[in-house]
């Protein structure tokens, strides 16, 4: 399972999001009561009222298979525009990432590659 948060991408899980993944997961969830989840380094969205853009954006990533790790982050100011012109065209793109020219001096893959977690259910997890 792929887990993408564009919000807090340097974060790590709270417990209430590692709750709900265990419990919306739970037929994943194996006889010792771990989940493996690996977690997709993401680009930052700069506020709070671009989730949808980048869930569509993500979700678009891997409709077409693309890799979801150490990938350019996505050029957040062509990114609504994009969208826009895919759902008048019907036709699914991928959404524009940023090239080491327009990243400037601070050209650089995400931090880390993607990375595998096993999240265990607690004792007073109800699944």
């Amino acid at each position: 399972m792929l887990y993408v948060d564009s919000l807090r991408p340097h974060q790590s899980l709270s417990q209430y999001v590692i709750r709900q993944l265990l419990q919306l997961f739970r037929g994943k969830v194996d006889d010792n009561g771990k989940l493996q989840v690996n977690l997709v380094p993401s680009t930052p969205q700069p506020s709070r009222y671009d989730c949808s853009v980048y869930a569509v954006a993500y979700a678009t990533e891997l409709a077409l298979n693309n890799a979801p790790a150490r990938q350019a982050p996505f050029y957040t100011q062509q990114m609504r525009g994009h969208l826009e012109r895919c759902l008048e065209s019907g036709e699914l793109e991928q959404f524009p990432r940023m090239t080491p020219d327009s990243m400037g001096d601070n050209a650089r893959l995400p931090d880390s590659p993607m990375a595998t977690l096993v999240l265990k259910c607690c004792s007073d997890c109800v699944l």
